[in-house]
């Protein structure tokens, strides 16, 4: 029997199963919001708050999905079928927008809302200002109209939202689980902030809120208090003034908290004194500014927790004005009560504070129980701690098969700020590794090496700056400044050395105008530096003029032009005072040509081979009779043209030459 020939069949659109274009729909909204999602590091994203306010997500168009409906029925039954495509828009308002465009977006508002129909809703909305008001507001409304079907929501604009939200106070709000609310410094309208109500409400009943976020920095109206169900939470992240939220956290006792992160800006009184115990509390992190008092780790008792870090000090100048003894003796406590702390972030901490992390010898009694660390991170802003003191902690934690310490597997030195110890940082890293601390098998010791082999030295840092700031001329500036501290005047032989190689410009520039090398996030630091310039600058005032004046012969930089330098020396009969000849070095100002009595300026300009025998002259010495001898002939100003004279020889030969011309003229 003849079997019949096989007919071809052609797979058609309509064929395609309706769960396989909600695949491709779906991959195709969440192509650029996968961008949100970067390999970061979490400390980094809590301390920084720029880093995670003003960071710009790319969202998907807000007409994408309409669009989708508009293809074809079979596109539309899959994309209006699926829960899933209607449940992540982002919404973003601004001036910036066209009228056309803001109805657009809320007609497509009022469009997630009919597909949706009873399912619950996730959003995110963001208000880049509040020029355009009206959008902002009836924008939100529409959002607030279906509050009861919120799951997770995250809201951010300037306070001036907090009307339209506040039109929620006691909605019940049954499927809210994660709540991001992010209020900025009101832009026009402050009649909110004068008369607003001192209890929010707007997310009082929330009984399936979890997580919460919210960051606020109205400075100049205090803080704020929200009705939130606070003992239900398992986890709290608090960006704002002052640690009223906190508090409010910790007196509602929450059983199932996991995680506590707060950032808190602003001086003021102590934080809860209340007693809190939790079992499930794994990791917590504070920042608080000087000036606060007990922190209340003496009323903490974390049994689980497994990630501490605090930060305070943010002002590294003043150190005086933080009780060191009372903070050890919370570091300890803290210590004390968290058997199962593995790992530790301490920022800028003095040798005391590092001293408690020292173990005890196995015969002496120990004053703390201070967990086994495996990493230990200590973040500096001005200098690294000494390597002995870092030597001390590393040899107390050694891996030992006599005792229960497990060893620390991690030690990382961070510079903070990254003005400028990136050298001493690494120095201080190779130092430890060549004390022979660990033996060469020891896991901690690998690590180190194959460090500092990877490095080979002070690496550049590369993360996003300001516009206006440039990482290498700040750490060049600052470890020019950390290497002229460290300068001891008695011993030099020379102090015009230190007006040659422009030391005194680059401590006025760093006095006088530094806002375009410094950080705008971290003001203090510029107040750091140019201290720290001032003081270095006053100290070297009297033993500089004392120089100039014993030796009349020293080098300045170009003072008629890129391509002059000039020689000068002043004359004695004709002293232009201390303040006028410190000017002078600073760069200032420059002497009157009466108190010079000589100035010999010589041109440098790029030319080919005709310099040669020139620089032979300066090499040998023979240069320097003919000018004495021209000197003594001229009884004024001598400007002395030697023809062209290549750049790069002068740069490499003249310097040291001149260094040695100091036999006065005959």
């Amino acid at each position: 029997m003849e079997c019949p020939a096989l007919k071809s069949h052609r797979l058609c659109a309509r064929d395609v199963p309706a769960e396989i274009w909600q695949d491709v729909f779906r991959l195709a909204i969440l192509k650029d919001v996968k961008n949100e999602v970067r390999s970061r590091d979490p400390k980094q994203i809590w301390l920084s708050r720029t880093a995670v306010l003003d960071e710009e997500v790319q969202v998907p168009d807000p007409r994408f999905l309409g669009q989708l409906c508009l293809v074809c029925r079979l596109w539309r039954v899959a994309a209006v079928g699926d829960p899933a495509l209607w449940t992540l828009p982002r919404i973003t308002v601004s001036s910036k927008m066209v009228p056309g465009a803001i109805q657009s977006l809320q007609e497509y508002i009022k469009l997630v809302v009919e597909r949706l129909g009873t399912r619950p809703l996730s959003f995110g909305f963001r208000a880049l200002d509040i020029i355009n008001s009206a959008a902002v507001h009836s924008t939100l409304a529409l959002l607030t109209q279906i509050g009861p079907r919120w799951r997770d929501a995250s809201i951010r604009g300037p306070a001036e939202i907090m009307e339209t939200l506040c039109t929620l106070n006691d909605t019940p709000l049954p499927y809210l689980r994660r709540l991001t609310l992010v209020l900025d410094d009101p832009h026009t309208r402050m009649d909110w902030i004068r008369k607003r109500d001192p209890h929010i409400r707007c997310f009082a009943i929330s009984p399936s809120l979890r997580h919460l976020e919210i960051h606020y920095s109205l400075l100049h109206c205090g803080s704020l208090t929200f009705d939130l169900p606070w003992a239900q939470l398992e986890s709290f992240r608090c960006v704002g003034v002052d640690g009223a939220l906190y508090d409010t956290l910790i007196e509602a006792q929450p059983e199932g908290l996991k995680s506590v992160a707060c950032l808190l800006d602003q001086a003021g009184v102590p934080l809860t004194s209340v007693p809190y115990s939790s079992p499930t509390l794994t990791c917590l992190r504070l920042r608080v500014k000087v000036g606060w008092g007990e922190v209340g780790f003496g009323n903490l008792a974390l049994p689980a927790l497994q990630e501490l870090e605090v930060v305070g000090q943010r002002n590294m100048l003043d150190h005086t004005l933080w009780a060191e003894s009372l903070w050890v003796g919370r570091l300890r406590n803290i210590l004390t009560l968290s058997p199962l702390l593995t790992d530790l972030s301490i920022t800028s901490p003095n040798e005391e504070i590092l001293g408690a992390l020292i173990l005890p010898n196995s015969g002496a009694a120990r004053e703390c129980a201070v967990p086994d660390l495996k990493r230990l991170t200590i973040h500096t802003a001005k200098g690294m701690p000494s390597p002995a003191l870092l030597a001390a902690i590393l040899r107390s934690r050694k891996k030992s098969s006599s005792s229960a310490t497990q060893g620390m597997e991690e030690l990382v030195l961070v510079n903070m700020f990254h003005l400028a110890v990136e050298k001493e940082t690494f120095e201080s890293a190779r130092q430890l590794y060549e004390d022979s601390l660990y033996p060469t098998s020891d896991p901690l010791a690998t690590k180190c090496k194959d460090t500092l082999e990877k490095l080979k030295g002070p690496q550049r840092f590369n993360s996003k700056w300001p516009r206006n700031y440039d990482p290498w001329r700040l750490v060049n500036l600052e470890g020019t400044l950390c290497a002229l501290e460290r300068l001891d005047l008695a011993a030099l032989a020379d102090l015009r050395v230190l007006s040659r190689n422009g030391a005194m410009d680059l401590i006025e520039f760093v006095i006088g105008d530094s806002e375009d090398i410094m950080p705008s996030g971290v003001p203090f630091a510029r107040l750091a530096f140019r201290e720290r310039a001032s003081a270095l600058g006053r100290s070297w005032r009297e033993a500089l003029i004392q120089a100039m004046r014993s030796d009349p012969y020293y080098w300045i930089h170009p003072a008629q032009g890129d391509n002059l330098v000039v020689f000068r020396r002043v004359s004695p009969k004709n002293d232009p005072g201390d303040d006028a000849i410190w000017d002078y070095l600073t760069g200032k100002r420059r002497l009157k040509s009466t108190t010079l009595g000589l100035e010999l300026g010589i041109p440098l300009m790029t030319a080919p081979f005709p310099a040669r025998k020139f620089l032979q002259e300066i090499r040998t010495g023979k240069l320097r009779e003919h000018l004495q001898r021209w000197m003594s002939w001229t009884p004024g100003i001598l400007h002395l043209i030697l023809g062209s004279v290549c750049q790069y020889g002068a740069e490499s030969s003249m310097t040291p030459w001149f260094s040695t011309f100091r036999d006065k003229p005959r």
